[in-house]
């Protein structure tokens, strides 16, 4: 579900216990590879002697926006179809 703030109700017979309804956080789930998105001017072009930036915002399965993390990316830069090539790159978090 969507991570936000929602009220949790609790009745008995038909009325509220004490502090009901209360306010509860749903935070977002578990990393999902599949819901992360990589943005900015680093993913369309560069420059051999300039440095560029991109942006990782992991999500959850429903699309939330994880805020902390543990998640650790591996980023390398090579050329297309020589996985040779590749080699890392700086990543600052």
């Amino acid at each position: 579900t969507v991570a936000m703030s929602m009220h949790l109700a609790v009745e008995v017979m038909g009325s509220h216990v004490p502090d009901s309804p209360f306010e509860v956080s749903v935070l977002p789930g578990a990393y999902d590879k599949q819901k992360t998105a990589v943005e900015g001017e680093g993913v369309r072009h560069g420059f051999p002697t300039m440095e560029t930036t991109f942006k990782i915002q992991a999500r959850d399965k429903y699309g939330n926006k994880l805020t902390s993390g543990g998640e650790s990316f591996s980023v390398t830069l090579g050329k297309p179809g020589q996985p040779n090539s590749h080699r890392p790159v700086r990543v600052d978090d």
